[in-house]
């Protein structure tokens, strides 16, 4: 359990880290019943746009999680997220994820359904 996620460049060095126990906790509690909204952006200027379905998904666990990121159907997003950009100080925040394709999600998760609204 005191394990991780590692982020290593290619001599090995470590240069992020994802505790076991926060990634479960994060995990269970924000994955456990979810509902995807698939979208289309197009652009630029970029606009999105949502169509009349939805994937509604329960059932997962940790371990589904990490067989998806062993499979590289989970993979990891380094983004930079800046608030308050118009003003004198703006802030540079570090906002990295992992990311799955739309269609990969059945396989992180027991039970998932499409429904037409």
């Amino acid at each position: 359990m005191d394990g991780g996620i590692h982020l290593v460049d290619f001599d090995g060095a470590k240069a992020a880290t994802w505790a076991f126990e926060g990634l479960i906790s994060h995990w269970n509690r924000k994955h456990a019943c979810a509902c995807y909204v698939p979208s289309i952006r197009q652009g630029p200027p970029f606009e999105y746009k949502y169509g009349g379905r939805i994937e509604l998904c329960v059932g997962t666990d940790f371990f589904l999680f990490l067989k998806a990121v062993s499979d590289g159907v989970v993979y990891y997003d380094p983004a930079l997220k800046l608030e308050e950009a118009t003003s004198t100080s703006p802030k540079l925040k570090r906002r990295s994820q992992f990311r799955v394709r739309h269609q990969a999600l059945p396989g992180l998760y027991r039970k998932a359904e499409q429904e037409m609204l």
